[in-house]
Parts: C-alpha cells; structure tokens; sequence
C-alpha cells in the first residue's frame, strides 16, 4: 500500500505542477509519515493506497508547518528520534526560506526542504491539498462533490483530483499528439488512441 500510495501523491504533485517544490525524497517521507505510528496516530496505520494518499493530501493541508518540524521516524519505533537534537536542528533552521522542515532519524539537517518549498508555494499546495481531500473523501463516501475546488474545477470524480482547471493559466500549448512520447500515461486519454498515434508518428 505504501509504494501505491507514493505514486499517487507524485502524479497528485506533478499534475499540479508542484514537482519543483517538492522532491520525489521528501513525497516519499511524506507519505511514509501517514503510515508509521506516530503519524497514523489516533486512526491507524492505513489499509489501502487510497487512504494512504488521503493521507498524504490531509498531512498537506492540516499539520503546524510553520510552528513546529515533521519528524518521520523512518524505523517506526525502533530507534527514537532524540527530542534535543530535532530541537537544535529545527532552531538552526528556523531563519531557512524554506517553509517545511521534515526530518528523520536518519537525517536531522532536513536535506530535502533546503530552500523549498517557499511560504507561498507551500499556500498553494495546502489549499490544493485541501480542495483535494475533500473531494476524495467526498467521492469515497458517495456523498456529493464540491464543484468550486480550486483543485478540480467543474470536473468529478477521481480524476479530477489529477487535472489541474485551464482557467488558472494566462496561455495554454497545445501540443501535437503523435510527439509526445508518454501520451499513453495521461489520466484524460485514451490508451489505445494515444498509443495509435504515437506508432504512426514519427516517433514511431
């Protein structure tokens, strides 16, 4: 559940074009939070990837990231972070640009927050975060979806949690089907037709 989980939150991240500020380490530890017993605390450890990113997008949205670091203890108990050394760590951090600060036991320097996401970058993620959660939770609970998330505009369902509304942008590039290689891994699009094109392109 744990593998399934890190690559919904990625594509959740690339597809909102979130990739930059969040590398694929830190979406990892992240992710890996929700599934330990200090950050599955008080609901339990999540049984199904689908819960596993609700996670992730509730973790986002809803931790301290200003007031306090994210420690993800990688061993789950095993070997316990000590309270002085993520003190020390997050105080020589707190002048950093950085906005989040997530440590393990591994790591008490928070390689994979140095510089990002920003303050700003990190707004944007949470009230994405936020517009999707409460999308998925919605779609899961078969009650009815929001349709003024700033995440997934006036779509519905699951993929919607994966398509970023055009009406945020100034310009759109349209892009030439049969040149892109990985038209086949689109959420909107379908296999066989983009894997036809891509056969009779010159890509072919």
């Amino acid at each position: 559940a744990v593998a399934r989980s890190v690559r919904l939150a990625k594509c959740w991240c690339h597809a909102h074009m979130f990739s930059n500020h969040l590398p694929p380490q830190l979406i990892e530890l992240l992710v890996i939070y929700g599934f330990t017993e200090r950050g599955a605390s008080p609901h339990g450890v999540p049984a199904t990837h689908v819960q596993g990113f609700a996670r992730f997008l509730q973790l986002l949205f809803q931790y301290d990231w200003e007031g306090s670091p994210l420690v993800v203890d990688v061993d789950d108990g095993d070997d316990k972070i000590d309270s002085a050394a993520v003190e020390s760590a997050w105080s020589k951090r707190k002048n950093d640009s950085a906005a989040m600060f997530v440590i393990t036991n591994y790591d008490l320097n928070s390689v994979w927050t140095q510089g990002h996401p920003s303050v700003h970058v990190l707004s944007k993620i949470k009230s994405f975060a936020r517009a999707s959660a409460e999308t998925l939770i919605a779609y899961l609970d078969c009650s009815n979806i929001r349709h003024d998330n700033p995440a997934v505009g006036n779509n519905s369902g699951l993929k919607a949690l994966f398509q970023t509304p055009t009406n945020r942008f100034d310009v759109l590039i349209h892009l030439r089907d049969e040149m892109i290689p990985a038209g086949a891994d689109a959420v909107n699009y379908s296999y066989k037709k983009a894997t036809a094109a891509i056969s009779a392109g010159p890509l072919a």
